[in-house]
């Protein structure tokens, strides 16, 4: 969770303030996105405050916090100070929603026996989700030829990896965040992704092929050349 502080310039001068939080207690974390803020005559400005329990928060027991901006006063000037209290509350977590937002493969060209690497991008696009380490399965003609696992810490995207030895033909493959369907999520039907390969040998040269044509053709040309003297006799 966050908050917003505005600032407003009503002097004759442009006045940074620092900051400070205190409040911080165990398992949780409050940190500023700036470490001061400078407003000038007629300006406006903002600043906000990142909150975050950590796991071991209970729901439903705040923690306050005290906030306060301040600048120190040159020579003539007085100090400057603006104090607030905060109550915060945590709620239960919202439950993650996982989905494969693509599947690659590498090399781009493949043949029977090439080792093939495919990745996948796995999101989370629930913040505030907490850390989760969903189980992330390949699967080869609905076989599976490879378990990894994906890592959050909230919203976010993770990338996993699986190889593969290449055999020729068409192949269905499917990758699947969360196979076994151990967490409970707000939309279970985005989890999974097909792709699908086509591997086709190369064709082989025959061995002494350019040989074979030259001979062809050297024997023509003397043939030809034969049957021309003769018709000048």
């Amino acid at each position: 969770m966050n908050f917003t502080f505005n600032f407003t310039g009503t002097g004759h001068r442009t006045t940074t303030f620092q900051t400070e939080v205190t409040g911080n207690g165990e398992n949780w974390t409050a940190i500023f996105r700036a470490p001061d803020v400078s407003v000038g005559p007629g300006e406006s400005r903002e600043l906000v405050l990142d909150i975050t329990p950590g796991d071991g928060v209970i729901p439903g027991v705040y923690r306050n916090f005290n906030v306060r901006f301040f600048w120190e006063g040159q020579e003539l000037y007085d100090d400057v100070s603006f104090d607030f209290e905060l109550e915060v509350t945590p709620t239960e977590r919202p439950p993650p929603d996982f989905s494969i937002s693509e599947v690659t493969w590498a090399p781009d060209n493949i043949e029977p026996g090439t080792e093939v690497t495919l990745q996948a991008i796995v999101a989370n696009t629930i913040a505030g989700s907490g850390e989760q380490f969903p189980q992330v399965g390949f699967y080869l003609d609905d076989e599976l030829i490879e378990m990894t696992s994906a890592a959050f810490d909230g919203e976010g995207e993770s990338v996993v990896e699986a190889t593969w030895v290449a055999s020729e033909g068409v192949h269905s493959f499917r990758v699947e965040v969360d196979p076994e369907e151990l967490f409970s999520e707000q939309d279970e039907t985005n989890n999974a992704k097909p792709l699908a390969l086509t591997v086709e040998a190369v064709a082989e040269e025959v061995e002494g092929f350019p040989w074979l044509m030259a001979f062809v053709v050297t024997t023509l040309l003397l043939t030809i050349a034969y049957f021309a003297l003769r018709l000048r006799r």
